[in-house]
């Protein structure tokens, strides 16, 4: 079953730029995983907007175990202020 999620984050003034950086290489890695069907970044206001959708949960776990992924967590942890983890249930 498809596993769909829509994080939001607001990064602290002033590394928005570093943020969005380090993300777009992220997404780029992501969209070649076998199992993403989705990654897109969106900016709305002050806030990031991560819609991600993978073919299953086997799929969420290989990325979150990615080269990328870890190296993504490692380089925003500090540049965010607070985030927001809503996992979407697929109906069509």
């Amino acid at each position: 079953m498809k596993k769909a999620f829509l994080v939001k984050f607001i990064i602290k003034e002033g590394h928005e730029e570093t943020f969005s950086s380090y993300s777009l290489a992220n997404l780029n890695a992501t969209r070649r995983e076998n199992g993403n069907f989705r990654f897109e970044l969106y900016k709305q206001g002050e806030s990031f907007l991560m819609l991600e959708v993978y073919e299953n949960e086997a799929a969420v776990q290989e990325h979150f175990a990615t080269k990328h992924f870890q190296e993504w967590k490692e380089k925003t942890t500090d540049l965010i202020e607070s985030s927001e983890f809503n996992q979407l249930d697929f109906v069509g």
